[in-house]
C-alpha cells in the first residue's frame, strides 16, 4: 500500500504534514479513511478526531472545515486545530 500525504492547517499556519499510511477524517456523513488510490474528493468536515492509521496514539481535534483530496495527498484547513 502507497503512502498518502498530508497537510492539517489554520488559516494563518500549518499546523503538521507529512506521509502516512492513511488518516481518518470526521467526515459530515461518517468517518472517512483516505487512502492511497482514492479518488479526488472535496470533503465536508465536522467537529471531530484527526487520526493517522500508523500512528494511533496521535490524534488532532478540529472544530470542522474541509479536506480536499487529489493525487494521494489530502489537505485538511479547519479553523482551529488542537493535538490532544
Amino acid at each position: 500500500m502507497g503512502k498518502v500525504k498530508y497537510i492539517l492547517s489554520q488559516p494563518d499556519k500549518i499546523i503538521k504534514s507529512g506521509e502516512t499510511d492513511g488518516i481518518v477524517l470526521p467526515a459530515a456523513l461518517s468517518n472517512l479513511t483516505v487512502i492511497s488510490g482514492r479518488a479526488p474528493s472535496l470533503v465536508k468536515l465536522i467537529g471531530g478526531l484527526v487520526q493517522f492509521v500508523d500512528e494511533p496514539e496521535e490524534k488532532y481535534l478540529i472544530k470542522g472545515g474541509i479536506a480536499n483530496i487529489a493525487n494521494d495527498v489530502c489537505m485538511v484547513s479547519s479553523e482551529e486545530i488542537v493535538k490532544q
